[in-house]
């Protein structure tokens, strides 16, 4: 039964990981901590995770995937960077709320990217 249910939970689990997170960054804020060095820490983090686990497979990336990756990388840093600031002014409720209403914003996006 836990297999039929695995990604609900696993997705469970990623939004209260999530929500964790949105709470912590704000005491982060509060104690003294620049946006930007708090999401200097949260890439750290995954860039240490990354490395232990896709270690030699990280070796093989082309060029192609690298400049996608960088991309990617890159609207990441972006949301980060308004999320974490946006939060220095807001609670942590509010600032998850919007910026979980990326669910309706990406249909638009891919609308006008794509004319459909």
């Amino acid at each position: 039964m836990i297999q039929k249910y695995k990604g609900e939970l696993l997705l469970l689990l990623a939004a209260l990981v999530g929500g964790a997170g949105f709470i912590s960054m704000k005491y982060l804020l509060e104690d003294g901590l620049s946006a930007f060095q708090i999401i200097a820490g949260r890439f750290l983090v995954a860039t240490a995770c990354m490395g232990i686990f896709y270690g030699k497979k990280l070796t093989h990336i082309t060029l192609e995937e690298w400049k996608a990756g960088g991309f990617v990388g890159g609207m990441l840093f972006l949301l980060f960077a308004l999320m974490t600031v946006g939060l220095k002014y807001t609670t942590p409720a509010v600032n998850a709320f919007l910026v979980n209403t990326q669910a309706v914003v990406v249909p638009f996006i891919l609308w006008v990217w794509h004319h459909k």
